[in-house]
């Protein structure tokens, strides 16, 4: 059984048919993200792949248990691997955020309204009477 990140390279490579390219110069991602015609086949090809057994999970989880969950689970597995393997991002070395770029996003706003909300303050005050 092959691992997910490969389910999801062989997918990208085979749909998008561009094994003759030098595949590190290639940013796939962009690729994808301006042809949904072409998502929506890799989406279809790793999704198949699942379907016959020839990827699967480590351990029964909650997307095992429900199959109406698999098909988010595929975009963002594919979505994922669009943007952490190197073979399919350009070869860009994958960094996450830091930890308090993450935290100053997620910082919880009170308004006088009563209203507890992340969303950007002058948005908030457009709508907010008390704003």
């Amino acid at each position: 059984m092959k691992s997910q990140k490969e389910a999801v390279y062989e997918a990208v490579i085979d749909a998008t048919n561009l094994q003759g390219y030098n595949q590190q110069a290639i940013n796939y991602r962009n690729l994808v993200d301006n042809d949904p015609s072409l998502k929506k086949d890799i989406y279809r090809r790793v999704k198949d792949m699942f379907d016959a057994g020839e990827t699967g999970f480590k351990s029964a989880n909650a997307v095992t248990n429900n199959p109406k969950s698999l098909d988010p689970y595929i975009r963002g597995l594919v979505n994922n691997w669009l943007r952490k393997d190197v073979r399919l991002n350009g070869g860009q070395l994958y960094t996450a955020k830091p930890q308090q770029e993450v935290q100053e996003v997620q910082q919880v706003q009170a308004c006088e309204c009563g209203a507890v909300h992340t969303s950007n303050p002058t948005f908030h005050s457009d709508w907010c009477p008390a704003g």
